[in-house]
């Protein structure tokens, strides 16, 4: 009996229970109708009862064979169409609609509730699609933010390690920097009771304030080992900007190149004007070694921008670009430390620092820095 459910090989269902209890009872039909057509003729003369026996099964039969299509069109063939509508909606995901038997009744009802129920599963199923969606994309957001939050780890623990290299440099450097200062402050006390060359004496100023800018660096440097709070007021960006160029306006002379200033005349930020000084200064230098012919230096209300036209940075080396001792330059031009002392300061400033790039498509380094509050 299982097998007369499935499909026959022409794609109609097979023989069913149904049909065998229609042939069966129909069989039964034709029985009691010629008892009973013995049992209402058995009076008449001989000829007379064969005839109407004949007469009376034929009608019987006809009305039998009438009665059995039409209960094959009304019931068994729309629950046999139903039921290869339900198959095929199954292999195609519920997507596919029923057609509802148009006759009423209850097979209509029987079919518009398989539709309903197509319907419903397909919704569920959609909306299950819906999730299982919902939760990969906050999955991929979760790893995403793992991921970066282990690079954040790993660069806060490289900028440790730096920062404790940096403390024993800062010593060393600050010893022989104390006496140049010192040195440079007797020679110009007595410049003018010896007479000396006022270009000399304008040389030997110039000696001293970048030999005080030695001292600064070192005391970031220490800060930056030490990772203590450094002093920090509201100041001007274009100030900084403005000095920086002053500094670099000869190398880039040098080098062929031009500076493009764009300052908001309210660029203010709350920071340590020194260490945002050194900040600058190292990007600015960094882009016109890039081989840049054009550095535009942007400010905004808490905000700064270097970007050049050089010749830009592959994704493997932007992904590198604030690792301590990471760089690309030859063995002798640089440490590698610039880019990531910069980083640290703004980062404790309560900054970011931020860089696009791409190759033959210069280079754009973006640092935002508070513009209330103490870092």
């Amino acid at each position: 009996m299982a097998d007369s459910k499935k499909p026959t090989r022409s794609g109609k269902p097979s023989l069913s229970p149904l049909a065998v209890r229609l042939s069966v009872g129909l069989i039964l039909y034709v029985i009691v109708a010629l008892l009973l057509a013995e049992w209402t003729t058995q009076d008449l003369p001989a000829h007379q009862r064969q005839r109407q026996l004949i007469r009376f099964s034929l009608v019987a039969l006809l009305a039998g064979i009438s009665l059995a299509a039409l209960i094959d069109t009304l019931v068994t063939r729309p629950i046999f169409s139903l039921l290869a509508q339900v198959r095929k909606a199954a292999d195609h995901n519920w997507d596919q609609p029923l057609k509802v038997p148009s006759s009423r009744g209850e097979i209509t009802e029987l079919g518009q509730a398989l539709e309903d129920l197509r319907k419903a599963v397909n919704e569920r199923k959609t909306a299950l699609f819906e999730l299982n969606q919902e939760l990969e994309d906050r999955v991929a957001a979760r790893s995403k933010e793992l991921e970066e939050t282990q690079q954040q780890l790993l660069q806060s623990a490289k900028l440790s390690a730096l920062g404790q290299l940096s403390v024993g440099v800062a010593h060393e450097v600050n010893n022989p920097t104390s006496i140049l200062l010192t040195r440079l402050g007797y020679l110009l006390s007595v410049a003018d009771d010896e007479g000396f060359d006022p270009e000399l004496i304008q040389d030997l100023e110039t000696l001293e304030a970048q030999t005080k800018r030695i001292g600064t660096i070192t005391q970031n440097l220490l800060r930056f080992g030490h990772q203590s709070p450094h002093s920090a007021t509201k100041a001007s960006l274009n100030d900084i900007v403005e000095l920086t160029v002053s500094l670099l306006n000869h190398y880039a002379k040098q080098q062929n190149a031009q500076f493009f200033l764009d300052l908001h005349e309210n660029a203010q930020a709350q920071m340590d004007s020194s260490a945002i000084e050194q900040v600058c200064f190292n990007l600015v230098k960094n882009a016109l070694e890039s081989g840049a012919s054009e550095v535009h230096i942007r400010t905004r209300p808490g905000l700064f921008s270097v970007e050049d036209n050089g010749s830009g940075m592959t994704q493997a080396t932007k992904e590198r670009i604030f690792d301590p001792f990471f760089t690309t330059k030859e063995i002798g031009k640089g440490s590698g430390l610039g880019l990531s002392v910069s980083y640290g300061i703004v980062e404790r400033h309560g900054g970011q620092m931020r860089v696009r790039s791409q190759m033959g498509q210069g280079t754009c380094f973006d640092v935002s820095l508070p513009q209330t509050g103490t870092p």
